[in-house]
């Protein structure tokens, strides 16, 4: 059997990130999905998920983020766009809507006469309980 025989078809491979990414406001490192997409492609190579993610990326339809976890982390794009505000401390994550932030980057974009492309924003701190321990 050839080796082309063995290894999923880049299209069988997008499908099946993007069904492991389906649960809303989930974001996993390549390493977390290719374990997930092997369970329904066990030929799948690591590499043959990082080229689908960078793929899938170019293409919008998932968002690459670094959430200070030391890798970064996959998510499907949806119509929801969400932003996180992550405590440097504890490491809790605070969900955020896009409206919150939206009508910022469209200020920004007016400002400055630069189109915003990123579809998620990550800030750093200390969340509220952090804080306190802090003083």
């Amino acid at each position: 059997m050839s080796q082309a025989a063995k290894t999923p078809r880049a299209s069988s491979a997008d499908a099946a990130i993007l069904q492991v990414l389906r649960p809303e406001l989930r974001h996993l490192t390549s390493k977390q999905i290719h374990t997930a997409v092997r369970k329904q492609l066990p030929a799948i190579s690591l590499v043959t998920v990082y080229r689908s993610l960078e793929r899938l990326a170019r293409a919008g339809q998932v968002s690459i983020s670094d959430m200070g976890t030391g890798a970064v982390v996959y998510a499907r794009v949806t119509e929801s766009l969400h932003h996180h505000l992550i405590c440097q401390d504890c490491g809790g994550i605070v969900t955020i809507e896009h409206a919150e932030v939206g009508r910022w980057f469209a200020a920004l974009s007016r400002r400055h006469g630069f189109k915003v492309t990123t579809n998620h924003l990550v800030l750093f701190g200390l969340c509220a309980g952090c804080q306190a321990t802090h003083r």
